[in-house]
């Protein structure tokens, strides 16, 4: 399994564990170093999931709240292939 792949796994797993919490708390907070790449990254994958966007239109949402979110042609790639 290559690294991307791995990660791929990852976080289409941990998106799906918070979309049950989601579903049950309604409140939880995510965060990285900076709060930016992989921050979005994730919210992204979750705004795909709960709110049924399109990966473009995930990161789109997100971006109007973390304006530097999902920076890295990899990530934009996970998030639309999630």
């Amino acid at each position: 399994m290559k690294p991307f792949d791995r990660g791929f796994f990852l976080l289409h797993s941990s998106a799906g564990i918070f979309t049950s919490y989601f579903n049950t708390l309604k409140k939880f907070v995510i965060h990285c170093s900076a709060g930016v790449g992989r921050t979005g990254l994730f919210a992204a994958c979750l705004a795909k999931r709960i709110l049924g966007l399109s990966g473009e239109d995930a990161v789109r949402w997100v971006r109007r709240f973390i304006p530097m979110a999902v920076e890295t042609n990899e990530q934009l790639q996970m998030v639309i292939n999630m």
